[in-house]
Protein backbone atom coordinates (compact mmCIF):
# COMPACT_ATOMS: atom_id res chain seq x y z
CA UNK A 1 0.00 0.00 0.00
CA UNK A 2 2.78 2.43 0.95
CA UNK A 3 4.66 1.61 -2.25
CA UNK A 4 1.59 2.39 -4.40
CA UNK A 5 1.03 5.66 -2.52
CA UNK A 6 4.67 6.56 -3.01
CA UNK A 7 4.38 5.93 -6.77
CA UNK A 8 1.59 8.53 -6.98
CA UNK A 9 3.06 11.14 -4.62
CA UNK A 10 6.71 11.04 -5.71
CA UNK A 11 6.19 12.59 -9.20
CA UNK A 12 4.22 15.48 -7.64
CA UNK A 13 6.99 16.20 -5.11
CA UNK A 14 9.57 15.88 -7.89
CA UNK A 15 7.63 18.34 -10.07
CA UNK A 16 7.42 20.88 -7.24
CA UNK A 17 11.14 20.61 -6.41
CA UNK A 18 12.24 20.91 -10.04
CA UNK A 19 9.86 23.79 -10.82
CA UNK A 20 10.91 25.73 -7.72
CA UNK A 21 14.59 25.12 -8.41
CA UNK A 22 14.23 26.30 -12.03
CA UNK A 23 12.31 29.39 -10.97
CA UNK A 24 14.83 30.22 -8.24
CA UNK A 25 17.83 29.96 -10.56
CA UNK A 26 16.04 31.79 -13.40
CA UNK A 27 14.88 34.70 -11.22
CA UNK A 28 18.32 35.15 -9.68
CA UNK A 29 19.95 35.15 -13.14
CA UNK A 30 17.76 38.06 -14.28
CA UNK A 31 17.81 39.92 -10.94
CA UNK A 32 14.15 39.24 -10.18
CA UNK A 33 12.88 38.70 -6.67
CA UNK A 34 11.81 35.09 -6.15
CA UNK A 35 8.01 34.69 -6.39
CA UNK A 36 7.65 38.18 -7.87
CA UNK A 37 4.96 36.75 -10.16
CA UNK A 38 3.01 34.31 -7.93
CA UNK A 39 0.24 33.66 -10.47
CA UNK A 40 2.76 32.38 -13.01
CA UNK A 41 4.40 30.21 -10.36
CA UNK A 42 1.10 28.70 -9.38
CA UNK A 43 0.15 27.96 -12.97
CA UNK A 44 3.52 26.27 -13.53
CA UNK A 45 3.02 24.21 -10.37
CA UNK A 46 -0.40 23.07 -11.57
CA UNK A 47 0.76 22.22 -15.10
CA UNK A 48 4.08 20.49 -14.20
CA UNK A 49 2.96 17.30 -12.32
CA UNK A 50 1.34 15.51 -15.33
CA UNK A 51 4.58 15.85 -17.30
CA UNK A 52 6.58 14.42 -14.40
CA UNK A 53 4.16 11.50 -14.14
CA UNK A 54 4.99 10.71 -17.77
CA UNK A 55 8.72 11.11 -17.09
CA UNK A 56 8.41 8.81 -14.07
CA UNK A 57 6.55 6.11 -16.03
CA UNK A 58 9.04 6.25 -18.88
CA UNK A 59 11.93 6.10 -16.43
CA UNK A 60 10.43 3.05 -14.75
CA UNK A 61 9.80 1.17 -18.00
CA UNK A 62 13.04 2.08 -19.81
CA UNK A 63 15.56 1.89 -16.98
CA UNK A 64 14.36 0.77 -13.56
CA UNK A 65 12.78 -2.53 -14.67
CA UNK A 66 15.94 -3.35 -16.63
CA UNK A 67 18.34 -2.44 -13.85
CA UNK A 68 20.10 -5.04 -11.74
CA UNK A 69 22.66 -5.04 -8.97
CA UNK A 70 24.82 -7.52 -10.90
CA UNK A 71 26.47 -5.00 -13.22
CA UNK A 72 29.99 -3.75 -13.78
CA UNK A 73 30.89 -0.10 -13.40
CA UNK A 74 30.93 0.37 -17.19
CA UNK A 75 27.34 -0.85 -17.45
CA UNK A 76 26.28 1.46 -14.61
CA UNK A 77 27.99 4.49 -16.24
CA UNK A 78 26.24 3.66 -19.52
CA UNK A 79 22.91 3.28 -17.76
CA UNK A 80 23.22 6.65 -16.01
CA UNK A 81 24.44 8.31 -19.20
CA UNK A 82 21.38 7.12 -21.12
CA UNK A 83 19.15 8.19 -18.22
CA UNK A 84 20.70 11.69 -18.31
CA UNK A 85 20.00 11.95 -22.05
CA UNK A 86 16.43 10.76 -21.47
CA UNK A 87 15.92 13.36 -18.71
CA UNK A 88 17.38 16.16 -20.84
CA UNK A 89 15.03 15.41 -23.75
CA UNK A 90 12.02 15.16 -21.42
CA UNK A 91 12.83 18.45 -19.66
CA UNK A 92 13.31 20.32 -22.95
CA UNK A 93 9.95 19.04 -24.23
CA UNK A 94 8.25 19.86 -20.91
CA UNK A 95 9.60 23.43 -20.80
CA UNK A 96 8.63 23.98 -24.43
CA UNK A 97 5.03 22.85 -23.88
CA UNK A 98 4.67 24.89 -20.65
CA UNK A 99 5.94 27.99 -22.45
CA UNK A 100 3.29 27.49 -25.13
CA UNK A 101 0.47 26.84 -22.64
CA UNK A 102 1.37 29.90 -20.54
CA UNK A 103 2.33 32.12 -23.52
CA UNK A 104 5.78 32.74 -22.04
CA UNK A 105 8.70 34.15 -24.04
CA UNK A 106 10.93 31.38 -25.39
CA UNK A 107 14.59 31.95 -24.41
CA UNK A 108 17.41 29.51 -25.04
CA UNK A 109 18.75 30.10 -21.52
CA UNK A 110 15.49 28.75 -20.07
CA UNK A 111 16.19 25.33 -21.63
CA UNK A 112 19.83 25.33 -20.53
CA UNK A 113 18.93 26.28 -16.96
CA UNK A 114 16.10 23.73 -16.83
CA UNK A 115 18.38 20.93 -18.01
CA UNK A 116 21.27 21.93 -15.72
CA UNK A 117 18.98 22.16 -12.69
CA UNK A 118 16.61 19.24 -13.24
CA UNK A 119 18.86 16.51 -14.60
CA UNK A 120 20.94 16.16 -11.36
CA UNK A 121 17.72 16.10 -9.32
CA UNK A 122 16.21 13.50 -11.60
CA UNK A 123 19.37 11.36 -11.53
CA UNK A 124 19.23 11.41 -7.73
CA UNK A 125 15.56 10.41 -7.92
CA UNK A 126 16.46 7.65 -10.37
CA UNK A 127 19.07 6.33 -7.92
CA UNK A 128 16.50 6.20 -5.13
CA UNK A 129 13.81 4.34 -7.06
CA UNK A 130 16.39 2.10 -8.75
CA UNK A 131 17.80 1.00 -5.40
CA UNK A 132 14.30 0.56 -3.97
CA UNK A 133 13.26 -1.59 -6.94
CA UNK A 134 16.38 -3.76 -6.65
CA UNK A 135 15.84 -4.11 -2.90
CA UNK A 136 12.29 -5.32 -3.47
CA UNK A 137 13.48 -7.77 -6.14
CA UNK A 138 16.08 -9.16 -3.73
CA UNK A 139 13.40 -9.49 -1.04
CA UNK A 140 11.15 -11.33 -3.49
CA UNK A 141 14.00 -13.64 -4.50
CA UNK A 142 14.83 -14.33 -0.84
CA UNK A 143 11.16 -15.05 -0.14
CA UNK A 144 11.01 -17.43 -3.10
CA UNK A 145 14.23 -19.10 -1.94
CA UNK A 146 12.78 -19.61 1.53
CA UNK A 147 9.61 -21.03 -0.02
CA UNK A 148 11.66 -23.48 -2.10
CA UNK A 149 13.68 -24.49 0.96
CA UNK A 150 10.47 -25.10 2.89
CA UNK A 151 9.11 -27.19 0.01
CA UNK A 152 12.37 -29.18 -0.12
CA UNK A 153 12.21 -29.77 3.62
CA UNK A 154 8.63 -31.00 3.31
CA UNK A 155 9.67 -33.30 0.45
CA UNK A 156 12.55 -34.68 2.52
CA UNK A 157 10.19 -35.36 5.41
CA UNK A 158 7.78 -37.17 3.10
CA UNK A 159 10.70 -39.14 1.67
CA UNK A 160 11.84 -40.18 5.15
CA UNK A 161 8.30 -41.28 5.95
CA UNK A 162 8.15 -43.18 2.65
CA UNK A 163 11.44 -44.86 3.53
CA UNK A 164 10.09 -45.93 6.89
CA UNK A 165 6.87 -47.44 5.59
CA UNK A 166 8.52 -49.68 2.93
CA UNK A 167 10.95 -51.04 5.53
CA UNK A 168 8.02 -51.80 7.79
CA UNK A 169 6.18 -53.46 4.91
CA UNK A 170 9.16 -55.59 3.90
CA UNK A 171 9.68 -56.70 7.49
CA UNK A 172 5.98 -57.55 7.75
CA UNK A 173 6.09 -59.58 4.53
CA UNK A 174 9.20 -61.36 5.77
CA UNK A 175 7.42 -62.22 9.02
CA UNK A 176 4.33 -63.48 7.17
CA UNK A 177 6.55 -65.53 4.85
CA UNK A 178 7.96 -67.55 7.75
CA UNK A 179 4.54 -67.93 9.34
CA UNK A 180 3.13 -69.56 6.23
CA UNK A 181 3.11 -73.33 6.37
CA UNK A 182 5.89 -74.99 4.35
CA UNK A 183 3.33 -76.95 2.38
CA UNK A 184 1.65 -73.76 1.12
CA UNK A 185 4.21 -72.91 -1.55
CA UNK A 186 1.77 -70.78 -3.56
CA UNK A 187 1.44 -68.34 -0.66
CA UNK A 188 5.21 -68.21 -0.18
CA UNK A 189 5.71 -67.63 -3.89
CA UNK A 190 3.15 -64.82 -3.81
CA UNK A 191 4.94 -63.11 -0.93
CA UNK A 192 8.29 -63.41 -2.73
CA UNK A 193 6.87 -61.98 -5.96
CA UNK A 194 5.16 -59.11 -4.12
CA UNK A 195 8.41 -58.31 -2.31
CA UNK A 196 10.23 -58.21 -5.65
CA UNK A 197 7.65 -55.86 -7.17
CA UNK A 198 7.81 -53.51 -4.20
CA UNK A 199 11.60 -53.54 -4.13
CA UNK A 200 11.81 -52.57 -7.79
CA UNK A 201 9.29 -49.75 -7.45
CA UNK A 202 10.86 -48.34 -4.30
CA UNK A 203 14.58 -48.93 -4.67
CA UNK A 204 15.75 -50.42 -7.97
CA UNK A 205 13.85 -48.12 -10.35
CA UNK A 206 16.28 -45.23 -10.71
CA UNK A 207 15.87 -42.24 -13.02
CA UNK A 208 16.54 -44.55 -15.98
CA UNK A 209 16.96 -48.30 -16.02
CA UNK A 210 18.08 -50.88 -18.61
CA UNK A 211 15.29 -52.39 -20.70
CA UNK A 212 16.26 -55.76 -19.27
CA UNK A 213 15.30 -54.65 -15.73
CA UNK A 214 11.99 -53.21 -16.89
CA UNK A 215 11.08 -56.39 -18.79
CA UNK A 216 11.99 -58.50 -15.76
CA UNK A 217 9.66 -56.37 -13.65
CA UNK A 218 6.85 -57.00 -16.15
CA UNK A 219 7.55 -60.76 -15.99
CA UNK A 220 7.42 -60.66 -12.19
CA UNK A 221 4.14 -58.72 -12.24
CA UNK A 222 2.59 -61.23 -14.68
CA UNK A 223 3.76 -64.13 -12.51
CA UNK A 224 2.22 -62.47 -9.45
CA UNK A 225 -1.10 -61.91 -11.25
CA UNK A 226 -1.18 -65.50 -12.46
CA UNK A 227 -1.45 -66.63 -8.83
CA UNK A 228 -4.97 -65.20 -8.64
CA UNK A 229 -6.34 -65.66 -12.16
CA UNK A 230 -8.37 -68.63 -13.30
CA UNK A 231 -7.21 -71.33 -15.66
CA UNK A 232 -9.31 -69.95 -18.50
CA UNK A 233 -7.20 -66.80 -18.67
CA UNK A 234 -4.48 -66.90 -21.31
CA UNK A 235 -1.45 -64.58 -21.11
CA UNK A 236 1.11 -64.33 -23.95
CA UNK A 237 4.25 -62.29 -23.34
CA UNK A 238 6.91 -62.02 -26.03
CA UNK A 239 9.90 -59.73 -26.57
CA UNK A 240 12.11 -58.88 -29.50
CA UNK A 241 14.82 -56.60 -28.11
CA UNK A 242 18.19 -56.11 -29.82
CA UNK A 243 19.84 -54.21 -26.97
CA UNK A 244 18.65 -55.07 -23.45
CA UNK A 245 20.94 -52.44 -21.93
CA UNK A 246 19.35 -49.43 -23.59
CA UNK A 247 18.10 -47.06 -20.90
CA UNK A 248 14.48 -46.07 -20.39
CA UNK A 249 12.51 -44.35 -17.65
CA UNK A 250 10.90 -47.05 -15.49
CA UNK A 251 7.28 -48.03 -14.90
CA UNK A 252 5.86 -46.60 -18.13
CA UNK A 253 4.57 -49.94 -19.44
CA UNK A 254 3.19 -51.08 -16.09
CA UNK A 255 -0.02 -48.92 -16.07
CA UNK A 256 -1.07 -50.48 -19.40
CA UNK A 257 -0.34 -53.98 -18.12
CA UNK A 258 -2.11 -53.29 -14.84
CA UNK A 259 -5.12 -51.97 -16.73
CA UNK A 260 -5.33 -55.22 -18.72
CA UNK A 261 -5.44 -57.31 -15.53
CA UNK A 262 -7.99 -55.00 -13.89
CA UNK A 263 -11.14 -56.84 -14.99
CA UNK A 264 -9.70 -60.25 -15.80
CA UNK A 265 -12.36 -62.93 -15.50
CA UNK A 266 -13.39 -66.19 -17.11
CA UNK A 267 -12.15 -66.79 -20.66
CA UNK A 268 -9.87 -63.79 -20.82
CA UNK A 269 -6.94 -63.08 -23.13
CA UNK A 270 -3.97 -60.77 -22.63
CA UNK A 271 -1.28 -60.46 -25.28
CA UNK A 272 1.89 -58.42 -24.61
CA UNK A 273 4.62 -57.79 -27.15
CA UNK A 274 7.68 -55.61 -26.62
CA UNK A 275 9.91 -54.93 -29.62
CA UNK A 276 12.75 -52.63 -30.57
CA UNK A 277 13.38 -50.83 -33.85
CA UNK A 278 16.58 -48.82 -33.71
CA UNK A 279 16.19 -46.38 -30.82
CA UNK A 280 12.43 -46.97 -30.71
CA UNK A 281 10.85 -49.36 -28.22
CA UNK A 282 7.28 -50.47 -28.92
CA UNK A 283 5.00 -51.87 -26.23
CA UNK A 284 1.75 -53.34 -27.52
CA UNK A 285 -0.87 -54.96 -25.32
CA UNK A 286 -4.21 -56.45 -26.28
CA UNK A 287 -6.83 -57.78 -23.91
CA UNK A 288 -10.42 -58.97 -23.94
CA UNK A 289 -13.06 -56.43 -22.96
CA UNK A 290 -15.40 -57.57 -20.19
CA UNK A 291 -18.77 -55.83 -20.25
CA UNK A 292 -19.86 -54.38 -16.90
CA UNK A 293 -22.86 -52.27 -15.99
CA UNK A 294 -22.16 -48.55 -16.21
CA UNK A 295 -22.56 -48.23 -12.43
CA UNK A 296 -19.62 -50.61 -11.89
CA UNK A 297 -17.28 -48.93 -14.35
CA UNK A 298 -14.89 -46.44 -12.81
CA UNK A 299 -12.40 -44.35 -14.71
CA UNK A 300 -8.93 -45.01 -13.32
CA UNK A 301 -6.18 -42.44 -13.00
CA UNK A 302 -3.44 -44.78 -14.23
CA UNK A 303 -3.71 -43.80 -17.91
CA UNK A 304 -4.07 -40.10 -17.04
CA UNK A 305 -0.91 -40.20 -14.92
CA UNK A 306 0.89 -42.15 -17.65
CA UNK A 307 0.10 -39.48 -20.24
CA UNK A 308 1.34 -36.76 -17.90
CA UNK A 309 4.60 -38.63 -17.22
CA UNK A 310 5.18 -39.24 -20.92
CA UNK A 311 4.66 -35.56 -21.73
CA UNK A 312 7.30 -34.66 -19.13
CA UNK A 313 9.84 -37.43 -19.73
CA UNK A 314 9.53 -37.81 -23.52
CA UNK A 315 8.06 -34.59 -24.93
CA UNK A 316 7.57 -35.01 -28.68
CA UNK A 317 9.28 -38.42 -28.52
CA UNK A 318 6.42 -40.76 -27.73
CA UNK A 319 3.12 -41.94 -29.12
CA UNK A 320 0.31 -43.61 -27.22
CA UNK A 321 -2.62 -44.96 -29.17
CA UNK A 322 -5.64 -46.71 -27.66
CA UNK A 323 -8.23 -48.59 -29.73
CA UNK A 324 -11.39 -50.48 -28.88
CA UNK A 325 -12.70 -52.84 -31.53
CA UNK A 326 -15.61 -55.14 -30.72
CA UNK A 327 -14.39 -57.18 -27.72
CA UNK A 328 -10.69 -56.24 -27.84
CA UNK A 329 -8.84 -53.36 -26.21
CA UNK A 330 -5.45 -52.51 -27.72
CA UNK A 331 -2.91 -50.01 -26.44
CA UNK A 332 0.36 -49.27 -28.25
CA UNK A 333 3.08 -47.15 -26.67
CA UNK A 334 6.07 -46.12 -28.74
CA UNK A 335 8.98 -44.37 -27.08
CA UNK A 336 12.08 -42.87 -28.66
CA UNK A 337 14.93 -43.77 -26.30
CA UNK A 338 17.99 -41.59 -25.84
Amino acid sequence: MMYRLQKWISPVILAVICQQAIRLVTDISIDNTFWVTPSQHLRELIISPPFFYLIDRGLYLLFVKRSTNKKGWKDIVKEYGLAAIYFSICIIITVFIIHILLSLPDYFRDYVIAVMVCVPILLFYFTLIRNEYNRRKVDEQNFELERVKAAQLETEMKFLKAQYHPHFLFNALNTIYFLVDETNMAAKEGIELLSGLLRYRLYDAEEQVPLEDELQFLNTYIAFQKLRIEEGVKVDFSTEIADNQRKIHPLLFHPLLENAFKYVNGNFYIGIRVSQQGNMVIFKITNTIIRYPESEQKAGIGLVNLKQRLSILYPGRHDLSINKEQDLFTATLTIEME
